[in-house]
């Protein structure tokens, strides 16, 4: 069975409930959570067991076990984190 390595970018209630739909889905491993937030990063990182956490969401996008991104932020930020 294929695993895929997941992104959320934007630990909020958004970010939730995306996570809240995966977490229990062997095919699917928590990478890392971003947001602007430390505390938050942090806290969303322990609370769905994510193997990283960071501030900023460009140091993940270069890694070979990232496949999937969640863009879980406010929507005047989609089209630049997509063409990133």
């Amino acid at each position: 069975m294929n695993t895929y390595g997941v992104v959320l970018i934007g630990c909020g209630t958004m970010g939730s409930l995306h996570l809240d739909q995966i977490l229990n889905n062997q095919r699917f491993h928590l990478v890392g959570v971003v947001d602007l937030s430390e505390a938050k990063a942090k806290m969303f990182s322990v609370k769905y067991n994510a193997e990283s956490w960071c501030t900023e969401y460009t140091k993940y996008l270069a890694r070979d076990d990232v496949h999937i991104v969640i863009i879980s932020t406010y929507p005047s930020t989609h089209v630049e984190i997509t063409k990133a």
